[in-house]
């Protein structure tokens, strides 16, 4: 069985409301400020992130498509802002987007406490320090994590063949109008300590896509639509603040999101 590839959207996923995907693509994909690799914080009118449920959902909220390698994790916390995570990858690769990129920091919310506790954002991804990714990067605002939907895939080499594991450890299979489509699981979920994932018994699919076979299909993808990947990547959160407003449905009042302390929301709950 094979699988498309959406995003987690659950409640409170997303800290900004989930505005319709305007589809007038000029907008969205053409003009604008070139992506940067300095440390910027979005802008009051910069995009707000949409639901991703197709390729165009997905690349229309895409400024970069990278590849690097984690150097490390580096925990960050305050009483103000509460535990991130900021990932150092380095050997860059722009595979979409502008910029000339050597080492890239992308920050998430969640980490470490200082008491050893963990503050864990099951939309985020799993990074493991010393893998290479393939990852995508927004053009709009973000609050959680910077990675469009689950468009971040681990590589991995077998039987002289270049894998690309997405979140839910399936190896990509094929890019179409629906987006990227995984097999069934190969490897095991990343563990949060930063061990390297298991190796399922499941067998490697007859056809896999390494990155430059995916590339090439985003890029006809794009040539079909007469569109091209572009914005602005911001490597800073909207707002790194303990406690947000989230919009449960559009049109009704927000409601506070839980902070660090209430652990009742499943996208933001620490883990002891």
């Amino acid at each position: 069985m094979l699988h498309r590839l959406r995003a987690r959207v659950r409640h409170g996923a997303l800290l900004f409301s989930a505005v319709s995907l305007v589809l007038g693509a000029s907008a969205l994909f053409t003009g604008g400020a070139s992506a940067q690799d300095t440390r910027t914080r979005p802008p009051p009118t910069a995009p707000q992130p949409a639901q991703v449920f197709n390729a165009l959902s997905a690349l229309a909220q895409t400024a970069l498509v990278v590849e690097g390698t984690v150097k490390e994790a580096i925990s960050e916390f305050s009483e103000d802002t509460g535990p991130w995570t900021r990932f150092e990858l380095t050997e860059v690769v722009v595979h979409f987007g502008e910029g000339k990129l050597e080492r890239l920091a992308l920050a998430q919310r969640g980490g470490n406490y200082p008491d050893g506790g963990m503050l864990v954002v099951s939309t985020s991804p799993e990074f493991v320090v010393g893998a290479r990714y393939l990852v995508f990067l927004r053009n709009t605002s973000w609050n959680l994590t910077p990675v469009v939907g689950d468009y971040v895939f681990r590589l991995e080499t077998e039987d002289g063949r270049q894998l690309l594991v997405g979140p839910t450890g399936g190896a990509v299979v094929d890019f179409d109008e629906d987006g990227v489509v995984l097999s069934e699981p190969l490897y095991a979920p990343a563990d949060l300590n930063g061990s390297p994932p298991e190796r399922l018994k499941e067998p490697l699919p007859a056809r896999t896509l390494d990155v430059t076979q995916l590339s090439k299909g985003v890029q006809a993808f794009l040539d079909a639509k007469g569109l091209k990947i572009a914005g602005t990547y911001y490597d800073e959160p909207a707002t790194r603040a303990k406690r947000l407003f989230v919009e449960d449905v559009p049109g009704k009042p927000p409601t506070e999101s839980p902070g660090d302390d209430l652990p009742s929301d499943p996208e933001t709950r620490p883990r002891n």
